[in-house]
């Protein structure tokens, strides 16, 4: 999952202004402890960070070894067609190991996030119940941070342009993000109601365009609502 630069500046700006310190480029040489708690995690850089709370993240490389000694075809991860099937027609794939044709993205790739895993699972499901079902749900992503709730909606890869409709004394906005005049992705910080709008509508054919979201009033909401009624 990827964040636009806006984004990242209105939370890094919001932890600062708390009184909490960042620190990037850095990495963790070591943990230091006497065998019943972490005294310090030490960086590279030599400095010593005394932790409250120390998060160690596994996982972060797909374990593909079963299916390489299987002889499944594997690269970023194990590859799957767009219906989670391997390259044996009777194994297939889901979840963070996965590396699928997604049509957001415009080429294969792993999605390292619930929403990927849920909906993989229930898509096999089909298949394997007697209904075969391509693999086509929207990416979808949240991160929540203390008063703060960002949504993702779609893929936030380098657009073309972005297009910003922001609320500063609700502290709240939504970044439409457009490739090819196309929509991609939207950003959104405490909407929650924008972020089901546009995950309904990237999952659509009627995406707004460029010159929709920059006319007066647009709202996301009433345009999915009105693509609606129009079927």
């Amino acid at each position: 999952m990827g964040v636009s630069g806006a984004p990242r500046r209105y939370f890094t700006d919001a932890h600062s202004a708390a009184g909490i310190r960042l620190v990037f480029t850095e990495a963790v040489a070591a943990l230091d402890g006497d065998g019943s708690r972490v005294r310090a995690a030490l960086g590279r850089s030599g400095e010593r960070y005394p932790p409250d709370l120390v998060v160690i993240g596994i996982g972060v490389e797909p374990n593909s070894e079963l299916a390489t000694a299987a002889d499944l075809a594997t690269t970023t991860g194990i590859d799957v067609d767009s219906y989670l099937r391997t390259s044996d027609p009777h194994v297939w794939a889901i979840g963070d190991c996965a590396s699928f044709p997604c049509r957001y993205a415009g080429t294969a790739s792993r999605r390292e996030s619930v929403q990927n895993a849920v909906d993989q699972a229930w898509t096999l499901a089909r298949t394997l119940t007697g209904t075969p079902t391509e693999y086509r749900e929207a990416p979808w992503f949240w991160s929540h941070q203390g008063s703060l709730k960002l949504q993702i909606a779609g893929i936030a890869d380098q657009p073309d342009y972005s297009i910003t409709h922001s609320d500063p004394t609700a502290k709240k906005f939504s970044i439409f993000r457009f490739r090819d005049d196309r929509l991609t992705c939207v950003e959104s910080l405490n909407s929650p109601a924008v972020h089901l709008a546009a995950r309904r509508v990237l999952a659509s054919n009627s995406r707004p365009s460029p010159s929709d979201v920059t006319a007066t009033g647009f709202d996301l909401k009433d345009f999915t609502s009105s693509k609606r009624n129009q079927v």
